[in-house]
Formats: structure tokens, sequence, C-alpha cells
């Protein structure tokens, strides 16, 4: 994905974190804060504790450090993203007043349905600040999403947690957020080659996703991006969303 987008003229920036991961112990995670997401602090805080520290770092990097000469990286159209938790973290986070320069958010296979374990009701579907546009990606047969429905607890009717955060967590309709479901897609589409780290592997054996499905996936955060921090406007994402592997998508 960071090949993908480099072209475009972006910067991206990847980092790996060591933390707890709850009762699982210690390993890679993306670093949420979880208390930042019980009912009592859900919202007066972002989420996502390695951001700040990450960006103070680029900002600090110099060209000795191996890092683009001083003027090329533009630390005031931020856009974070995220596959999975890391894609929660980043909806968490859709607020300029706790990420400066901060432009927009986008992740793939993530939502805001909230474990009952920190102390959310069943099925509950929380609120994001989404003061910048916010791009939900996912795919119709993600193995992991739906196999992880009891931390939510059971609810009523379908498990749709993607398009349930896209319809209830964002409280506005500016024009400028989008809901994106690839067809035949899994929870790993995003990754190549799949991401064991996760520890959910398992959970879509064979894994994966055709470079086609990829390559779109690319094509379309690009776009998302060039829209949230360019002039540009949304139509190369509407003429996307027209492809025969988007399964659904809305706007709003």
């Amino acid at each position: 994905m960071a090949h993908r987008l480099v072209p475009s003229g972006a910067c991206v920036v990847t980092y790996a974190a060591i933390g707890s991961l709850g009762p699982a112990g210690q390993g890679i995670t993306p670093g949420i804060d979880l208390d930042a997401v019980t009912p009592a602090n859900i919202g007066t805080r972002p989420a996502a504790t390695a951001l700040g520290p990450l960006l103070n770092r680029v900002a600090g990097l110099s060209e000795a450090d191996g890092a683009p000469p001083a003027g090329m990286v533009d630390l005031d159209r931020v856009v974070v993203g995220g596959h999975s938790a890391g894609g929660t973290a980043a909806l968490h986070t859709c607020d300029p007043g706790w990420v400066p320069g901060l432009r927009a958010v986008f992740a793939y296979g993530a939502h805001t349905m909230t474990a009952t374990a920190l102390g959310h009701g069943e099925a509950a579907v929380v609120a994001i600040p989404a003061k910048v546009p916010v791009m939900l990606l996912g795919g119709d047969r993600d193995g992991v999403i739906a196999a992880s429905r009891d931390r939510y607890g059971r609810g009523d009717g379908a498990h749709d947690p993607l398009r349930r955060t896209f319809e209830e967590a964002i409280g506005h309709r500016r024009g400028d957020s989008w809901l994106v479901e690839l067809a035949g897609a899994g929870h790993f589409a995003i990754c190549h080659p799949v991401d064991t780290t996760s520890g959910r592997a398992f959970l879509e054996p064979g894994g994966g996703a055709d470079p086609t499905v990829r390559a779109l996936l690319g094509d379309l955060i690009a776009a998302f991006v060039a829209a949230s921090v360019g002039p540009a406007g949304g139509a190369g994402l509407e003429d996307l969303v027209a492809n025969e592997l988007v399964a659904h998508w809305s706007r709003r």
C-alpha cells in the first residue's frame, strides 16, 4: 500500500509497536488507549497512543537520517489510516484538535462497535468526531469480523458493524465520507502477504486477495487522500465505485 501511494505524492510512514493485548499478553499493537474508549471517556481524547510521538519524530527528522529534504513533508496535510484494530484507532482519532494537520482518516476491516468488556452495551456502535472526511473500506466476506461477534454481545439482527459504523457513528452528511465494500474480499485483502502478526489469520484459511482487489483498494485510498488534502473533488472516487468489484458503496 505504501508503494502504491508514494507515486501519487504521499509520504507514507508505518510503524511497529509492542504493547499490551489485554488478557492475551504482549504483542504487536497499533497502540490503542483502551481507557479512552470506555463509556466514561469516549470522545474526550484520542485513542491512538502512537500518533503524537510518530508525527513528532517525523517533524524532527533530517536528511542525514535518510529522510526527505526539509520542506518536502507537509505536516499540515496529515491522513491517518489503518487496518483492523489499526483502522479502529484511526477512526477514533478523526479530530484535528487531537492530531495537528489532520485532513482525513481511512480504515479497512474496522469499525467502532465496542467490546462489552469495556463497559458498553450489547452490539453498541459508538460515535466518532468525524471532523474530517472518513473512508470506511471492507470486504463482503470478512471472516474475522464475522467470527468476532461475541466480543460485542449478540444484540439483535444481522452483525454488520461496518455499515452500522458508517450510518450511526458519523453524525453528519457533508458528502465527504465514503463506505466501500468489495465483492469477495476478506479481512486481509489489504495485506500482501497476509498479516500473520494479527493472530487472526487462521479465521480466513487461504487469506489474501486477488491482485486486482488490492489494486482497486490502492486506487480508492489514493483518490480519497487526493480529494481530502488537495483541490480535487470526489469525481475520481465516483468513477472508482462504479467498478464491478464494488459490492456496495455509500456517501454521506
